[in-house]
């Protein structure tokens, strides 16, 4: 979960949690039916897929409030 979210990343973490585990409640009719756990194997294709395009996670080192910070002051500055 830290390293999908981003090592830097208290928020980036918990993002990473939160779609972890409603990721494997969503598969888990999945593995009903087919009778596999692929929940696994769609974790790690996500890990890799994430490494090659992010290598720093989703947020890397920023915030979730760094983004609220920059989207107000760019709408203090616009009017």
């Amino acid at each position: 979960m830290v390293v999908l979210g981003g090592m830097g990343s208290i928020s980036g973490s918990v993002i990473a949690a939160v779609l972890l585990t409603v990721l494997k409640e969503a598969l888990r009719p999945l593995q009903a039916y087919t009778g596999v756990d692929l929940r696994m194997v769609i974790y790690s294709l996500l890990l890799i897929i994430l490494m090659l395009t992010r290598p720093n996670g989703l947020l890397g080192k920023n915030e979730v409030t760094n983004f609220f910070s920059a989207w107000r002051k760019k709408k203090v500055e616009g009017t």
